[in-house]
């Protein structure tokens, strides 16, 4: 199959911005391949060049292309295994928020997978000053506190998490 076609496949793209604020895009089927670009639609359109040379190199190796992950069916349904200490302070979040631990849980993933697949807009492109309130949260909180914190910040704006980040070391 010609690579163009192999293209036209629904492989899941994602664009990042990355801390030094180029952004990075990928295709997940396809490992190490990706690619960067001063805009996100810059990096996504050198992604297909790049991807373009990775199916090329793929074939030549006589390796198969894998199937889009789209094609792949989930049932919603995934085991997790976790610390006690993690449990504990997961299920007393999800007290406090008045949800259940299973949906809290999954409002964490959610958020996380949501925040790292949107792109760029006013309101998300400082990814950096998000990235640096998660570390200081991580910091004073442990990892437990830090997802909620992080939640219950995604609608403040760049100069409100800054100064809350600030008054945290």
């Amino acid at each position: 199959m010609d690579p163009v076609e192999i293209l036209q496949k629904p492989y899941a793209r994602q664009v990042v911005c990355q801390p030094d604020g180029v952004f990075k895009a990928e295709i997940f089927e396809f490992p190490g391949c990706f690619a960067i670009g001063e805009t996100a639609p810059e990096a996504l359109a050198n992604l297909e060049d790049v991807a373009l040379e990775w199916i090329e190199v793929t074939v030549s190796q006589g390796q198969n292309i894998p199937e889009p992950s789209a094609t792949t069916g989930y049932s919603g349904n995934y085991p997790l295994r976790m610390s006690k200490l993690l449990h504990k302070r997961a299920a007393q979040f999800a007290l406090r928020e008045g949800v259940s631990l299973n949906q809290f849980v999954n409002d964490c993933i959610s958020e996380r997978v949501g925040l790292l697949a949107r792109p760029a807009s006013s309101e998300f492109q400082n990814v950096r000053s998000l990235t640096n309130i998660n570390l200081t949260l991580e910091q004073n909180f442990g990892s437990g506190q830090m997802r909620l914190a992080a939640h219950d910040l995604k609608i403040a704006d760049t100069s409100t998490a800054n100064d809350l980040a600030a008054s945290q070391e």
